[in-house]
């Protein structure tokens, strides 16, 4: 029987197994010294068509016990080995196996948000939305995932749990000024499930944070003498900027 192993360990393979496009698995069978093996991918079982490589293929030696299989394309295979003993005999087994498309997206609930700068710090969160291949909420089979991203084009990591699908985005990686607004660009660039199966970053996998600077007030001459002089001061601003100048009406 042929036994495949995935991250979780080790199963024994009866039908299909449904696995998505981008998964690397390893298949093995018992090993019997002296003997031979021989390990096929096809597309199709009657007449027998090889796979293509691109679309699916070992990444180790197909003449060992245990191989190592890349499904880059949707589609229905079958992987067989045959053992031969030293006498000659042999027996083949199959296994079918059947490859989804990977259409599981990654995003950013909102693409932009903006804040006060704060004194105190301006650490952020950015709440996730992550969808399987039919739009529902991807289930906690497959976290953790692993998410690389760049903040302002900076790479950065974060292992993300299905009980917290936030984003934490601390004040080490970006410089936020008091005395102008900065603009924090969050992108995510790779993720990977718990079986290291890409997830693909969506339309929005891309925030922009906006952090306004500190409002400063300036009062003019004229002004700032009425102001210690203790008179009566109404003043009007028909705008708002970074840097307000205050009149008396």
């Amino acid at each position: 029987m042929i036994i495949f192993i995935l991250a979780a360990g080790t199963l024994a393979a009866q039908g299909d197994h449904v696995i998505y496009e981008g998964t690397h698995l390893n298949y093995r069978v018992g090993f019997n010294e002296g003997n031979t093996y021989a390990w096929e991918i096809l597309s199709n079982v009657n007449p027998p068509e090889i796979a293509n490589p691109g679309d699916a293929g070992f990444i180790t030696d197909p003449n060992l016990s245990d191989v190592a299989v890349q499904w880059n394309l949707a589609g229905t295979y079958f992987v067989t080995v045959t053992e031969t003993d030293a006498g000659g005999c042999s027996n083949k087994k199959a296994l079918a196996v059947q490859v989804q498309p990977n259409n599981r997206s990654i995003g950013f609930g909102l693409t932009a948000s903006t804040e006060c700068f704060s004194i105190s710090g301006n650490d952020f969160q950015l709440a996730l939305s992550l969808l399987d291949n039919n739009g529902a909420p991807l289930t906690a089979a497959y976290f953790p995932l692993a998410v690389q991203f760049t903040v302002n084009g900076e790479p950065q990591s974060q292992l993300l749990r299905y009980n917290d699908q936030t984003l934490q985005i601390t004040e080490t990686m970006f410089t936020a000024n008091p005395q102008q607004n900065t603009s924090v660009e969050v992108m995510i660039t790779n993720v990977t499930d718990v079986k290291n199966v890409p997830v693909q970053p969506g339309a929005n996998g891309t925030h922009l944070r906006t952090i306004y600077a500190i409002p400063e007030i300036e009062f003019t001459e004229e002004l700032r003498r009425q102001y210690y002089d203790k008179e009566r001061i109404t003043a009007y601003s028909s705008f708002v900027s970074r840097t307000h100048r205050v009149e008396p009406k």
